[in-house]
């Protein structure tokens, strides 16, 4: 009975395990290709499910970001685009739960001003509602 049940509960785990993994598609896989999330940001920029997300992982609301084209040398990043500042109004993250901004990736089309023709496409500043801004230091 005990190799029955230790049998059912890693069936059910693989299933759920895959199940996780299958969330990134072939085109997700695509765009996140031409993305640049930077690790010390407080924001992840991410694709999934046929979009791009853009999600706060702070507990100040964003009032909004700017994107950019980064190219990244090792631990070093090169701007080598602004974008327009893009109003954003993303609530501040919940006790485990960060808040999303979604833009979607139709047909070719890219958010943001579409694909850099040189490096990733990044944010490279969050402006808070507390005053306070993240800048991407190159």
């Amino acid at each position: 009975m005990y190799k029955i049940l230790v049998v059912f509960l890693i069936s059910i785990l693989t299933v759920f395990v895959f199940s996780q993994q299958s969330d990134v598609t072939e085109d997700d896989e695509r765009t996140l290709s031409k993305l640049l999330d930077v690790p010390s940001a407080t924001y992840r920029f991410t694709a999934k499910h046929g979009m791009v997300e853009f999600c706060n992982l702070t507990r100040v609301k964003v009032k909004g970001f700017r994107p950019g084209c980064v190219e990244k040398n090792g631990d070093e990043f090169l701007i080598v685009e602004e974008r327009d500042f893009e109003d954003a109004k993303i609530p501040a993250a919940r006790k485990n739960r960060n808040t999303c901004r979604l833009s979607h990736v139709n047909h070719g089309g890219f958010p943001y001003g579409g694909e850099c023709e040189r490096g990733k496409l990044a944010v490279i500043e969050v402006s808070l509602a507390n005053g306070r801004t993240w800048k991407l230091v190159p």
